[in-house]
């Protein structure tokens, strides 16, 4: 994990399971298309429902709660 901190930076992470439900087959291409509609648009979409993340003390990761802009440098 560190290694991956020191090259990437801190972690974000989101799902859309939350509003879509279970797609089964379809889940990759709709994960997909979310990402790549967020990268283009420069935001991270929130997962669904989420108040509080409930991660191990030790992962250090930005789970995402609410919309917001991606970081100026993570945009394209």
């Amino acid at each position: 994990m560190e290694q991956l901190r020191e090259v990437f930076g801190r972690a974000t992470a989101t799902a859309s399971k939350a509003a879509l439900g279970h797609l089964f087959g379809a889940a990759s291409a709709i994960e997909a298309l979310k990402a790549a509609l967020s990268v283009i648009h420069g935001v991270i979409l929130p997962t669904r429902n989420l108040t509080t993340a409930d991660v191990g003390p030790d992962i250090d990761l930005d789970v995402v709660a609410d919309r917001r802009d991606a970081p100026p440098n993570r945009r394209y």
